[in-house]
């Protein structure tokens, strides 16, 4: 998944809790590190939810393009 904003990241999160594995890329330095991190930068995501499908195996995110 190409960004990790209001769009992206639910529906990363959505394909990794069917199971899916989902890298996530993101560009911007504090989102980014929040997420990747397990923390939420949105309200409409729990941070749980997050840290779960990070924890999991299911969702990576990462900078690199070149994946």
């Amino acid at each position: 998944m190409v960004g990790l904003g209001y769009v992206g990241l639910p529906l990363a999160l959505a394909f990794a809790e069917a199971g899916l594995k989902v890298i996530g890329i993101e560009n911007e330095p504090a989102r980014l590190a929040n997420s990747a991190g397990g923390v939420s930068p949105m309200e409409d995501v729990s941070t749980l939810q997050l840290s779960t499908a990070i924890t999991s195996g299911g969702f990576t995110v990462t900078a690199d393009h070149k994946l």
